[in-house]
């Protein structure tokens, strides 16, 4: 991805005070300083609209690591407009690490900065995919599956992710920020991307690819351990 698609994709998030939109790796808003209008109001045009970018150790979100190796992506804004989550990508070992950081604005260098971040990864046993037991069986570890970032639970308690279930069918999870427990919420869906839950939390929009063959060759087989082999 470029930086310039970076800005359209993921879906846009509207910030809680209804005149700033968080736009990819940045927060777009118009007006001047002392007026700022919601971005669907008239008064909004071209050359009072701007899109500030959001920094991560001194480096827009999307440059996170040295030579653009590691990629900061899918972010998505907490319902409470302040805290984010998203992903960094090392294309070299094609690992994934989550973050989630709080946003604050850095009127110095007129940009936003995040803060306070930390990494969505438990290294204990108790929080792997993939558990022993008796010393030879595996099980299925319904805890610490953040996966690939897609959002939040409507009380911003928990994030929403996809990860492996069902023979690697990439579904959707819920993941506790405070005890790691996690809950899928689709099945089978083979992959899953955009999603987004209704306010009252009772309801997920998701849309899934399952019946396009995308990912039947390592979804195929329901109630078969999200194991892969070359």
């Amino acid at each position: 991805e470029t930086a310039t698609s970076q800005f359209v994709y993921p879906p846009a998030n509207e910030l809680p005070d209804r005149k700033r939109v968080l736009v990819g790796n940045g927060i777009l808003e118009c007006g001047t300083d002392k007026a700022k209008y919601a971005v669907t109001d008239p008064r909004c045009t071209p050359s009072n609209t701007r899109i500030t970018p959001i920094y991560w150790n001194d480096k827009p979100l999307f440059e996170t690591g040295a030579d653009g190796v590691n990629n900061g992506r899918e972010w998505r804004l907490s319902p409470d407009g302040v805290h984010m989550v998203w992903n960094v990508v090392d294309f070299k070992v094609l690992t994934e690490i989550q973050y989630v950081g709080r946003i604050t604005y850095d009127p110095q260098y007129r940009r936003y900065d995040l803060a306070h971040v930390s990494v969505l990864q438990n290294p204990s046993p108790a929080y792997q995919p993939l558990v022993v037991e008796g010393g030879d069986q595996l099980r299925l570890n319904q805890a610490g599956m953040v996966g690939e970032p897609r959002g939040w639970t409507a009380d911003g308690r928990s994030t929403l992710g996809i990860q492996s279930l069902n023979s690697d069918s990439m579904d959707a999870w819920a993941t506790d920020l405070a005890t790691g427990s996690s809950r899928p919420l689709t099945r089978q869906a083979h992959y899953t991307d955009p999603m987004a839950m209704s306010p009252d939390g009772r309801w997920l929009l998701a849309d899934e690819v399952n019946g396009s063959g995308r990912l039947d060759f390592i979804s195929g087989m329901p109630g078969i351990p999200p194991l892969t082999t070359n």
